[in-house]
């Protein structure tokens, strides 16, 4: 059921919208361009993400209308079935993604910092030396 929202709101897609940019391009080790059906599901990831902090921004507006500025009320807020799920459902659009980035292109599979550049181009960052912050941030971000 899930799987078919997501190909319809795919379906749906005529222009993916603005290229993806990385700021510093050529760090990246470019291994091929993203075919339309990434860029549409790129889309819809970007999507499902901006309508996910539209929602807790209202959700933190409304406690906060009803007087409930205190931490406690805000953490009910990101702690509530409603939440959770659109959250989950926006992780696993970006899980989604991610993974079939990696199956189109088995080079990025080991690697951790992955960027869509100008032009739908994919590749993966050549770096020196990772942080600790660089390694969690890829972590979280599915990169």
């Amino acid at each position: 059921m899930f799987l078919n929202r997501i190909l319809d709101e795919m379906a749906h897609v005529e222009e993916p919208g603005s290229v993806p940019t990385e700021e510093d391009a050529a760090n990246y080790t470019v291994v091929g361009t993203l075919s339309r059906d990434l860029q549409r599901l790129y889309a819809v990831k970007v999507r499902r993400s901006m309508e996910l902090k539209r929602y807790l921004r209202a959700e933190v507006i409304k406690h906060a209308q009803n007087e409930a500025n205190d931490v406690a009320d805000r953490m009910e807020v990101v702690q509530s079935p409603a939440f959770q799920l659109k959250k989950f459902e926006c992780d696993l659009v970006g899980k989604l993604f991610w993974g079939a980035v990696r199956i189109e292109f088995p080079e990025l599979v080991d690697k951790t910092s992955i960027g869509i550049l100008p032009g739908w181009k994919i590749g993966w960052e050549k770096m020196q030396q990772i942080s600790l912050g660089a390694m969690l941030a890829a972590a979280i971000l599915g990169r």
